[in-house]
């Protein structure tokens, strides 16, 4: 018998296709699959060799698998589903035969576009004869994990594909995330002149991507609303140190009520010109609220009722965002502006702040139509609150961070700094 290591996803995806290429059948029972929007390596692999595929065990814990990989197996009539056990379904088990040898990859890797492209998975390709006795093991597991399966009809996978959609899009915390399997291909790459960029696009950038789009934002029709400040590498960047300070006044007072008025007026965006922050435009200016400019010099607990539900730090329910946003705007005289305009400052890294300058763009490449200027306050928190769902799903939200530097701050703000992709100025 022959064990070899698989320390790579990549090297993975060669091992997985050397024995497809070599086997009679195969066999696999795993915890999710995926086909990555057709795409993926390792389900082309399987798509091109279906004769050969004799039955996919498939979980649906969790609701990971992605719909399309079932009715595609369900097609080919090759698929079993584990719909509940005591216990987590959790193998990922590869069996490849011959007449009378067998080829076995276990390990982390699920059949899933991470599993065999991007993910750090450790696995083990195990070679031997059919008549030692680990494959009569191997047979028992296989046939243990058939028990707990049954063939699904087009029903009970239409029915799977609704809940996997209402979970996926309605996590019970905005700050939790789903790392999409599917990734579109670069759409351009630093050093790229900013017109090969696709804006409505702009769910599917990578980080480089999204920070190569604020770099460059100053030679667009976006002028007015770009990193004004040069630092040493050309980049303006007064927008990430507007809202640096109004993240430190948050962190330092806590409370509008606790803040000086110049600190307060600076948060909500009604100081127009100030030595200290500067102007105070950036996520809406509101200098020309009158009855919202007074209410921040003399009334800032009304602010506060609704303003405090929302933490300075950590994860943020759907319940509270709603909470607040159906409360702030019962005020008299507090509109959308005003609204996303405190959540963004409080909020910079979870929520944007959207204003007549920038709810048309969204509304045209989000379609989401509570996001232009609507009165209706239920149609537009649901518009809001989906829009975010969006955003957390995109690479550049869930990419691993920089620590260091300009991009440190970017990537602290970047929700918020989305405003400089829409605004029209």
């Amino acid at each position: 018998m022959e064990t070899i290591f698989i320390s790579d996803a990549n090297l993975l995806l060669k091992h997985f296709e050397k024995e497809i290429a070599d086997c009679k059948s195969f066999r696999f029972a795993v915890a999710w699959a995926s086909t990555a929007g057709g795409r993926g390596k390792h389900w082309q692999l399987i798509d091109s060799n279906q004769a050969k595929l004799t039955q996919a065990i498939v979980g649906i814990q969790f609701h990971q698998t992605e719909p399309e990989a079932l009715f595609q197996l369900h097609k080919w009539n090759k698929l079993n589903i584990v719909y509940d056990t005591a216990g987590v379904f959790h193998p990922k088990f590869y069996l490849f035969e011959n007449e009378s040898s067998f080829s076995l990859i276990t390990g982390s890797s699920n059949f899933t576009a991470g599993g065999f492209h991007k993910n750090t998975e450790s696995n083990v390709l195990i070679k031997g004869n059919k008549k030692e006795s680990i494959f009569s093991e191997l047979e028992g597991f296989y046939r243990m994990c058939k028990e707990k399966s049954r063939i699904p009809d087009k029903m009970d996978l239409v029915a799977y594909q609704k809940e996997y959609e209402r979970a996926n899009l309605q996590s019970g915390y905005l700050s939790t995330y789903f790392a999409p399997e599917e990734r579109h291909e670069l759409i351009t790459k630093a050093g790229d002149s900013l017109p090969d960029y696709s804006w409505e696009n702009i769910f599917q950038f990578t980080w480089d991507e999204y920070v190569h789009g604020l770099k460059y934002l100053s030679i667009t029709k976006y002028y007015n609303a770009t990193f004004y400040r040069l630092n040493e590498e050309g980049w303006r960047t007064d927008t990430v140190y507007a809202i640096d300070s109004y993240k430190k006044i948050i962190l330092e007072y806590k409370t509008l009520s606790n803040m000086p008025e110049e600190e307060r007026k600076a948060f909500c965006g009604t100081l127009r010109i100030s030595e200290k922050y500067g102007d105070s435009g950036w996520l809406g200016s509101m200098t020309g609220a009158g009855y919202f400019k007074q209410m921040v010099i003399n009334e800032p607990k009304i602010l506060d009722e609704f303003l405090n539900l929302i933490p300075i730090e950590g994860s943020v329910s759907e319940d509270s965002l709603n909470e607040y946003l159906s409360g702030i705007l019962s005020i008299e005289n507090v509109g959308n502006g005003i609204a996303l305009r405190l959540l963004s400052a409080k909020r910079p890294d979870l929520f944007l702040s959207i204003n007549k300058a920038t709810g048309n763009d969204l509304f045209e490449m989000t379609g989401l139509k509570g996001l232009k200027n609507s009165q209706k306050k239920e149609e537009f928190i649901e518009a809001y609150i989906e829009l975010h769902r969006r955003i957390y799903r995109s690479p550049w939200f869930q990419f691993n961070l920089p620590t260091d530097g300009l991009e440190s701050k970017i990537a602290k703000y970047r929700v918020a700094l989305l405003d400089c992709f829409f605004y029209e100025g």
